[in-house]
């Protein structure tokens, strides 16, 4: 990830000094030019006024006028010309060898300075990421043992609203910790698993239809508007996981008897999956802070959800494995839709 950020930032860094070079060394040279167009169209007018005066083997224009030259004129100054010429050339290939050879001289510093920035940064991001990974195995042990116990008290005393709290928090607690460490996965390696051509299709096809039953009982309303021969190159499993999880945000946060819709067109060359739900209330314009770990919008988008903050940062991260873009946004504060472009 830093690797593809550094290199990011020293691409940015050189265009910026390039176009800066760029116009510094334009300005140059077009300044003179216009100089040397300028003394050129000068000199062209004194030659015309005094054309009768300049004849082949007289005295040059800068010799002092003595009595033995009389009758005789200088000739045409094409030398004059010549000699801007060379000169204007001379400073186009001085400035632009400079500029190039200072170019350089910029990047191998860039890359030597950015390492030396870019490292303590590093190390604290893989800390971060070790302790996720970490924490993430250390939670699991006591998870798996309270889990246990609460089965053994069920058995012994029946299953009552306690036990049952108890089991939905720790479901719930279990499917943080597997989010937590596929996001930080995904953001260590920012791969596909498996790159194959596919039917897009079918596969969203196949995993929005798992949900309506779900939105059914939910006494909401799921349609299905998926375009045919619609084909994707990348991992189908990750393409089905982020339907699921679009699906999933959609059933956890649509309004009571709600709609959904789900609609996978083509873009051209190009595929887009829309996935649009009715809420009750929501702020208009681009909600991509969505896409946030752990951002919650209000207070409608709390914990009471059963929702961990997460999914929606996985379903970004897919979408830019597959080279592709993301967003959401309410047109009318009454619902909301996420729309992914593969490119």
């Amino acid at each position: 990830m830093f690797t593809r950020l550094r290199r990011n930032f020293i691409l940015v860094a050189m265009c910026s000094i390039l176009a800066v070079l760029a116009i510094i060394v334009g300005t140059l040279n077009v300044i003179s030019y216009r100089n040397m167009v300028n003394r050129a169209e000068v000199m062209e007018e004194i030659l015309k006024e005094n054309a009768d005066r300049f004849v082949e083997g007289g005295p040059r224009p800068e010799e002092p006028f003595r009595e033995d030259n009389k009758g005789k004129q200088p000739p045409l100054p094409n030398d004059h010309f010549e000699r801007e010429q060379r000169a204007f050339q001379t400073l186009l290939v001085t400035s632009i060898s400079v500029s190039v050879v200072g170019l350089f001289a910029v990047f191998v510093l860039v890359v030597i300075f950015t390492k030396k920035v870019f490292r303590p940064v590093a190390e604290s991001y893989e800390k971060q990421k070790r302790f996720i990974t970490d924490a993430s195995h250390e939670l699991k042990t006591p998870l798996t043992i309270i889990s246990a116990n609460v089965e053994v008290l069920e058995l012994e005393t029946g299953e009552n609203a306690w036990t049952e709290s108890i089991q939905k928090q720790i479901g719930r607690m279990n499917k943080l910790v597997e989010q937590m460490v596929t996001l930080n996965r995904m953001d260590e390696d920012n791969t596909l698993q498996e790159v194959t051509r596919f039917d897009l299709s079918e596969a969203v096809s196949e995993t929005a239809e798992l949900y309506v039953p779900v939105a059914a009982r939910q006494e909401k309303t799921m349609t299905l508007q998926i375009e045919e021969e619609v084909n994707l190159c990348g991992d189908e499993a990750a393409i089905r996981q982020l339907v699921s999880l679009l699906l999933d945000n959609a059933l956890k946060y649509s309004d009571k008897s709600g709609q959904i819709k789900v609609t996978l067109k083509k873009r051209g060359k190009h595929s887009e999956l829309s996935v649009w739900n009715s809420v009750e209330e929501i702020q208009k314009g681009n909600l991509d802070r969505l896409f946030e770990r752990f951002y919650r919008l209000d207070s409608s988008r709390n914990s009471g959800t059963g929702g961990s903050g997460i999914g929606l940062s996985i379903a970004k991260s897919i979408v830019e494995a597959h080279k592709g873009k993301i967003s959401a946004r309410s047109t009318d504060g009454r619902s909301i839709e996420f729309i992914v472009n593969f490119l």
